[in-house]
């Protein structure tokens, strides 16, 4: 009898990888494709409305940007008069924002697939800074229309703020700031855009948030807020570095309390 060995069958078996991760990347492009979709419609819903968005532009008054490495900071020259927020303009923003909202879940879990790994602690320690170099803080996208909104708000105002531009959209995201958006979301529980802090403290988005701008500016909170922390002219240029001490406001919620 002879005994025969039998080596592997190279022929008969072969090991198929690729199979094994399709389901996976076919999930991923069906996330990004929804999510996609969202922010077109957002866009859209924006676009009825953009006609009247200038009736809160500053009537008055003259504003000038200076720009330093990607970020914005607005020096009002004179103040301009009282704004108003049309609600014309207002209740469509709040209804794209609760639709948004709604899908904070679906976003969650976009931007830490989008942001892969990073270092964690350094990214929050720079989200940290960031949120507190200036008496109003702004992290956007360039080509969102709701940043450019809150950003509008504003300057209609005659706030100074500083704008921190993570991307022009966030499909576009790659590296620090697409780490910053999801450090952002595990922090605070939203990575849309606008997220707006002012005197360290997050308030949220545009429409929605701890209040939300939108919802401060209504309360008739957002200008003493503002004034509370320096960021209108003439008043109070040193409220900044008081305020960002243990000051406990009714509004936002501050990286401590995130935690």
């Amino acid at each position: 009898n002879k005994v025969m060995a039998q080596g592997p069958n190279f022929c008969g078996t072969t090991r198929q990888r690729g199979p094994a991760l399709a389901p996976v990347a076919e999930a991923m492009a069906r996330l990004l494709a929804f999510a996609a979709a969202v922010a077109l419609l957002g866009q859209s819903i924006f676009s009825i409305v953009r006609p009247w968005s200038t009736t809160f532009v500053p009537p008055t008054g003259r504003a000038t940007r200076a720009q330093t490495r990607g970020r914005v900071m607005l020096q009002a020259e004179e103040k301009p008069a009282t704004s108003s927020f049309p609600e014309a303009v207002a209740l469509p923003l709040k209804a794209a924002g609760v639709a948004m909202s709604a899908l904070k879940p679906v976003f969650s879990l976009e931007a830490k697939l989008q942001a892969l790994s990073y270092d964690k602690e350094a990214i929050r320690e720079a989200l940290m800074a960031e949120a507190r170099s200036a008496p109003v803080v702004v992290f956007t996208y360039s080509l969102s229309p709701f940043c450019t909104a809150a950003t509008q708000l504003l300057e209609s105002m005659g706030a100074k703020y500083k704008e921190v531009v993570l991307a022009p959209e966030w499909f576009l995201m790659l590296g620090e700031g697409a780490a910053k958006r999801a450090e952002l979301g595990e922090i605070f529980g939203r990575t849309s855009m606008p997220h707006i802090f002012i005197g360290g403290r997050s308030i949220g988005g545009l429409a929605e948030g701890t209040p939300g701008l939108i919802p401060l500016y209504e309360s008739g909170e957002l200008e003493p807020a503002l004034k509370k922390v320096g960021a209108l002219p003439e008043d109070n240029p040193f409220g900044f570095f008081l305020f960002a001490g243990d000051s406990d406001p009714k509004y936002g919620q501050s990286f401590d309390q995130a935690r």
